[in-house]
């Protein structure tokens, strides 16, 4: 059980650090260089690599509490942790600019 809960620790860093790097640093840099079409397409790589990977690391480290615990709860939970994540993050911030 303990390493289901570093899982859990685990996964909640590893969103905010994708969040940062993946996904608010190159907004803010789309926001700085007034939508520049280059920054803007580097941007759209790292949000889709960003929504691409929140997902399916959600699902494998869901599937991965449910093997080691034997409780389909966690891997509920890492798939509602997931489920937050791409609705609090709203990609078409960029439209409303």
């Amino acid at each position: 059980m303990p390493l289901v809960y570093f899982l859990i620790v685990y996964k909640v860093i590893e969103l905010a650090l994708f969040y940062l790097f993946l996904y608010k640093k190159p907004y803010l840099k789309v926001i700085e260089e007034a939508f520049h079409t280059e920054v803007l397409e580097r941007f759209e790589k790292r949000a889709k690599k960003f929504f691409f990977l929140v997902p399916q690391g959600s699902i494998v480290f869901g599937i991965l509490s449910y093997k080691l615990s034997g409780q389909i709860c966690y891997l509920w939970l890492f798939l509602l942790i997931a489920l937050a994540v791409v609705l609090l993050v709203d990609p078409k911030k960029l439209e409303e600019r």
